[in-house]
């Protein structure tokens, strides 16, 4: 069992608020979700105090730039090492570099879906900088890549 327990109410996100999926309205409300393994579901996490196992949990809001310079808004998971994903045309697109084949089909399928984003392939879509949408160390970061 993690020490993040969704129930206490020092933590002051209600148990309504538990998702099986993110959208950009979650993220908008709550920048910061706590993924619990147990139950398999998003809990917003408003006190960065709050005790976790492992940051690897956390899912923070995001802004992507892509070297074509568009912006892509998604979930660094972690600092930033675990995994990622961008929210464009209404669906999710996921990368981590512990999936590099499956990160590089994602990638593939967004840069296909949209060619306003300027590539020809998913590969182009890469390196992506980004930054944490919130400002509190070690989160408030600029210029890290995936």
């Amino acid at each position: 069992m993690s020490a993040f327990d969704p129930k206490r109410t020092t933590q002051k996100a209600s148990m309504d608020s538990e998702r099986e999926e993110l959208d950009l309205i979650d993220l908008r409300t709550y920048p910061v979700w706590y993924f619990d393994r147990d139950l398999e579901r998003f809990f917003p996490l408003e006190d960065l105090d709050t005790p976790i196992e492992s940051l690897d949990d956390l899912h923070f809001f995001a802004e992507f730039t892509t070297p074509q310079g568009r912006c892509l808004l998604g979930t660094i998971t972690g600092l930033g090492d675990i995994a990622a994903g961008v929210f464009h045309n209404g669906r999710w697109y996921g990368m981590s570099r512990a999936w590099v084949s499956a990160s590089i089909e994602q990638l593939d399928a967004l840069a296909a879906s949209d060619p306003a984003l300027g590539a020809a392939s998913g590969r182009d879509l890469v390196p992506l900088s980004y930054r944490t949408l919130l400002n509190k160390d070690p989160f408030a970061r600029q210029g890290r890549h995936i």
